[in-house]
């Protein structure tokens, strides 16, 4: 079988959420023929070559950059159809370097993320799995929902008289989103998401759950005794606005609460940090690692795995990094929670041992039956096999039948919208 898939991203290194998952994506397909990868790599974005094996041809190309003129600006707030995203994005120059580069015909294809799908989906012949595994629609609900908007610095901030032309482009913003996934996912074979609840925002047929993962560790890092003072770890990628608006939720309103029910404790922000979380440092009380070679520590000394998020969709890696090392975690089911909810539910998890015991327990076992990488991996190659054209009489390579000629015509008609001449 001849795959091809082409991400948003460069899988390595895999330190964060989506790296990891389409690192585990190409494992995947690696399993079932020769894979050929095409991404974008970001301005200043890092990354290291795959290991031997991994991949049998690969290419990065510069993520376009977006001309984003006053006059462009105002085609789009009067008649734009597309997201503010595509807004003064030329995705000519990398068309014409993918052209260049692959090698149809592909048995499969897999799109991970909407991007690179509009840039190039209408230039390949063959089945297309086209992964959503961040739904922007409900991105941008969830931060409307929590009454937040984006400072000039893209950390959150509450909304003013000055954010409001922010938050009409948004309520637009979540129009177009919807109907372009919605119908971007019907122009495929099969499209897939992180998890239930988004496939029912989706809510088109042909929409899969493939949910994010967690490699079983040999030995968990938790421990079942609070420790003297707790300790509540945040672990994130902290450039990314979400998680920076969850730092500051955490230090700033939450732990003030959590320590006049507890006393002393120590709040770990553990990541990839930017200058604004660097200045909620405190020591002892508020700790900013950056970044760390090695999570293992931190997990053995984390009493709480906090997840404080507001705002976004999905499946988040460091709940299920907790649920496999047996460690407590509190999270938000995104916005509905205020600091004093939160931080009664931490107070009660770092004082209850048999709350502690029971939610651990439970947590790794749903961890054990659902969210292994392992057995993830297995669900992403049986819908490949099933999607993919590769037929006993049919040479491999041959993209003939109908269900591709079909899903081609109708990218054709679907993502050429965005990429010829829409403002």
């Amino acid at each position: 079988m001849r795959i091809l898939i082409v991400a948003q991203d460069f899988p390595w290194p895999s330190r964060y959420g989506s790296r990891i998952r389409l690192a585990n994506v190409v494992r995947a397909l690696g399993h079932l023929g020769d894979v050929d990868l095409f991404t974008f790599l970001w301005p200043g974005g890092e990354w290291e070559p795959p290991a031997a094996g991994a991949v049998k041809r690969w290419q990065m190309v510069p993520r376009p950059l977006a001309r984003r003129t006053p006059l462009r600006r105002l085609a789009w707030i009067l008649g734009g159809r597309a997201p503010s995203d595509f807004l003064g994005r030329d995705f000519e120059a990398v068309r014409e370097a993918f052209t260049a580069w692959a090698q149809p015909r592909y048995d499969l294809i897999w799109f991970s993320r909407i991007e690179p799908y509009v840039a190039f989906g209408s230039l390949v012949d063959g089945p297309v799995i086209l992964d959503i595994d961040d739904l922007a629609d409900w991105r941008l609900r969830t931060r409307a929902a929590a009454g937040l908007g984006n400072d000039s610095a893209g950390a959150i901030s509450w909304p003013s008289i000055r954010t409001l032309p922010k938050r009409l482009k948004d309520r637009k913003d979540i129009r177009l989103w919807d109907r372009l996934q919605k119908r971007l996912a019907g122009s495929v074979a099969a499209a897939v998401v992180c998890s239930e609840q988004d496939r029912q925002r989706v809510g088109v047929s042909n929409v899969v759950v493939v949910p994010n993962g967690y490699e079983a560790p040999a030995r968990p890092a938790g421990r079942l005794a609070t420790g003297r003072p707790p300790t509540v770890l945040f672990p994130a990628t902290f450039g990314y606005p979400p998680n920076l608006d969850a730092a500051r939720y955490l230090v700033q309103e939450i732990a003030p609460l959590l320590g006049a029910r507890v006393g002393d404790l120590q709040i770990r922000l553990v990541g990839k940090a930017v200058r604004a979380v660097r200045e909620l440092a405190d020591p002892p009380r508020v700790v900013v690692t950056g970044a760390v070679p090695e999570m293992d520590p931190e997990l053995r000394h984390a009493d709480i795995v906090a997840v404080p998020i507001r705002i976004g969709t999905g499946t988040r890696i460091k709940v299920l990094e907790a649920f496999a090392h047996k460690i407590p975690v509190v999270a938000t089911s995104v916005g509905a929670e205020g600091p004093q909810d939160f931080a009664s539910a931490c107070s009660r998890v770092l004082e209850d041992a048999r709350l502690r015991r029971s939610l651990v327990k439970e947590a790794h076992e749903l961890f054990l039956q659902k969210y292994q990488w392992e057995g993830i991996r297995s669900s992403i190659n049986d819908m490949a096999r099933s999607t993919s054209i590769v037929d006993p009489n049919v040479p491999s390579g041959s993209a003939s039948s109908d269900l591709a000629g079909a899903s081609a015509a109708s990218r054709r008609n679907g993502a050429s919208e965005l990429t010829e001449g829409t403002p």
